[in-house]
């Protein structure tokens, strides 16, 4: 292990193989959750004077950073989560992949969401609506609302709901990230297939195997490729190549037939590389052009307030995989923590703020790694995204028994009743809609 600038200063790939699951990543998204939570409570409550907001003269919320935070941590553990799977020869092909990385993201992200909309648009509606309950259940749109929300075809209002609340007829406003993020998802995902993040290789690992085989001129060892290829795990040229070199029966002419296919194969892999390094730094420069031109897309009214929002999270997903990428070359460091930290707040001093999103995932990978686990908080966080769908509905539950109140106090209202229900629905999930062994996969994707 190399360290740089003392025992404390550690490349992130050396921290990330080192620390491996030990890190703060469910701690900082509990945490997250939490600032959400006190953002939604002040205009739930009709009531202005959001901390943050404050400080910052409402260039930065709590619910701003929290969301930046949570697109910071996906497109980082996104990313890894991907080139961990085209590393694995468990996936052989393409189809594979793509087959295994959208069961992921599905398991992750939709089992929750239908539970949560099922209990809002079946039971918490009916509760608090002023309509006619008995005729709720026989019109179609409680129906239609649910199916079109559980397919992120979010519906936000529903008539006669909440009807004393200062938000009035909102069903759950929480929910309008997941598109963006299920698009991130995708666009991720093609970004890395395509070579415009990153460089995946994951096409030779069974030449390899059955060279170094060759080599050893040990019949077990060499077998092993082959017992592989009569399972059907080999493709391409590369199976051709393998049932040419099982033909021939003298451990010489073995290690010319491999020379000459590897350079054919290298010529190709030369090739591809060429391609792939074109790709990636042209996706970098579009990249960096929308994030250095996006103030002036917005000042010059090309693009809404919304659509720059959305822009920016995609933009702190896209850095935030990058940081993965060249994680060999990031060095983990107090010093420069600092230093990224004030040149943030400065930045958002003098309205850059738009500028911190290179700079935040820094800051969030710092706390996760170098920072000691939190214990109690991970345990906590693997509820981050239940949490992050049920505190919504709960506050304006609560702000209707409550006839309002003060937004202090809707918070520690519900923080306790958001963790319990997060609790329950992920015991629900796990138990009635998951078989066991697909748990796993849920963890720390």
């Amino acid at each position: 292990m190399i360290k740089r600038e003392g025992a404390s200063s550690l490349m992130l790939g050396e921290m990330m193989r080192k620390k491996g699951y030990k890190n703060n990543f469910s701690t900082i998204k509990i945490i997250a959750a939490c600032m959400v939570v006190i953002a939604h409570s002040y205009p739930l409550s009709g009531v202005t004077g959001e901390p943050l907001a404050v400080v910052t003269k409402g260039r930065l919320g709590l619910g701003d950073l929290a969301v930046q935070l949570f697109f910071s941590i996906s497109g980082f553990l996104i990313t890894c989560s991907v080139f961990r799977m085209f590393q694995k020869k468990s996936y052989k092909s393409l189809k594979k992949c793509v087959i295994g990385f959208f069961k992921r993201r599905f398991l992750r992200l939709f089992p929750s969401l239908l539970i949560v909309n099922f209990i809002v648009f079946f039971i918490v509606v009916p509760i608090f609506s002023t309509g006619n309950r008995l005729g709720y259940f026989l019109r179609a749109d409680p129906y239609v609302n649910f199916m079109k929300t559980s397919f992120l075809f979010i519906v936000y209002r529903v008539p006669h709901l909440w009807v004393n609340n200062p938000l009035a007829t909102e069903v759950n406003g929480s929910l309008w990230t997941l598109p963006i993020e299920f698009i991130c998802y995708i666009a991720l995902f093609l970004g890395i297939i395509f070579g415009f993040i990153g460089k995946i290789c994951y096409h030779n690992h069974y030449l390899e195997d059955s060279y170094k085989g060759v080599r050893s001129r040990n019949s077990r060892s060499f077998l092993r490729p082959v017992k592989d290829l009569t399972n059907g795990k080999i493709f391409g040229t590369e199976r051709y190549i393998l049932l040419k070199l099982c033909q021939d029966m003298f451990v010489s002419r073995l290690k010319i037939a491999y020379r000459k296919t590897a350079c054919q194969s290298s010529k190709q892999f030369a090739i591809r590389q060429i391609v792939n390094r074109f790709l990636e730094k042209f996706g970098m420069l579009f990249m960096f052009s929308l994030f250095l031109f996006q103030p002036c897309l917005l000042s010059s009214g090309t693009i809404s307030f919304l659509h720059s929002w959305i822009l920016e999270l995609c933009l702190i997903y896209y850095f935030s995989s990058l940081y993965y990428v060249y994680r060999e070359k990031i060095v983990l460091n107090w010093k420069l923590f600092i230093i990224i930290f004030v040149i943030c707040v400065v930045l958002y001093c003098f309205n850059f703020g738009v500028y911190t999103i290179v700079f935040l995932p820094y800051l969030v990978f710092y706390l996760a790694y170098a920072v000691p686990q939190f214990s109690f908080l991970n345990r906590l966080g693997k509820y981050s995204y239940e949490c992050y769908l049920v505190a919504f509905p709960i506050q304006q539950g609560l702000v209707f028994l409550e006839g309002g109140g003060h937004p202090w106090k809707i918070t520690f209202l519900t923080l306790p009743l958001m963790f319990l229900a997060a609790v329950g629905i992920s015991q629900i999930k796990d138990r009635l809609l998951l078989c066991k062994c697909l748990k796993g996969l849920l963890t720390y994707d």
